[in-house]
C-alpha cells in the first residue's frame, strides 16, 4: 500500500509539473479548444475569416481595422489576430438571446449559475463593475451582463496584440 500511495504522488508531482510546463499560447489554445468545445456557437472564437464558409444569414457591418456579422441573436467580430495586422479571425462572440449556449450558460441565467459553471472550469472573475462581470481563463475572456440579476448579454472574446501600435 505504501509502495502504490508513493507511485501515485509521483504520477500527481509529474502530471502538475508537465502542467505547469506549458508556454502562455498553450494554455491559451487549451482555453480556446475547451471553450470552442463546449459551445454551440455558430463560429468558433479565433476561427479564421477564410473559413467561415456561409455568412449569408448575417449583416455585415464595416469597422476600423475589424467587421461585424450580426443577426437578432448574435454579434461577431472579426479583426487582427493574434496580432492587429494579422489575417482577420473571430475574435468577439455576443450572445443577444438564448439561441446559443457557452459551457451550457445562456442569456437569462443568473450570475450563481455563471460562477458555478465558470470556477469549476478555472475562468477567475475580476471586480463587478455594478453591469457585468468578466471572466478569464489564460486570455480567454467571458463577459456577463445582466439585467434584472439576469444575463442579458455575454460575450466572448480574445485580445489581440498591436505590437507596431498601429492606431485605427
Amino acid at each position: 500500500m505504501k509502495k502504490f500511495c508513493q507511485t501515485v504522488l509521483a504520477v500527481l508531482l509529474l502530471l502538475s509539473l508537465c502542467a505547469c510546463s506549458l508556454t502562455e499560447e498553450e494554455r491559451r489554445q487549451q482555453a480556446l479548444d475547451e471553450l470552442n468545445e463546449n459551445s454551440d456557437l455558430p463560429f468558433a472564437l479565433t476561427l479564421p475569416e477564410t473559413e467561415l464558409g456561409d455568412t449569408g444569414g448575417y449583416q455585415r457591418g464595416e469597422g476600423w481595422g475589424c467587421y461585424s456579422l450580426e443577426n437578432e441573436d448574435i454579434w461577431i467580430s472579426l479583426s487582427g489576430y493574434p496580432d492587429v495586422q494579422d489575417p482577420y479571425h473571430v475574435t468577439d462572440t455576443i450572445l443577444q438571446t438564448p439561441r446559443y449556449s457557452v459551457f451550457g450558460l445562456r442569456v437569462g441565467d443568473t450570475a450563481g449559475q455563471a460562477a458555478e459553471i465558470l470556477k469549476p472550469r478555472g475562468y477567475r472573475p475580476a471586480p463587478k463593475d455594478g453591469w457585468s462581470i468578466l471572466y478569464e481563463k489564460d486570455g480567454v475572456f467571458i463577459r456577463l451582463e445582466f439585467d434584472e440579476g439576469q444575463i442579458s448579454a455575454l460575450t466572448v472574446f480574445v485580445e489581440s496584440t498591436n505590437v507596431e501600435g498601429v492606431y485605427f
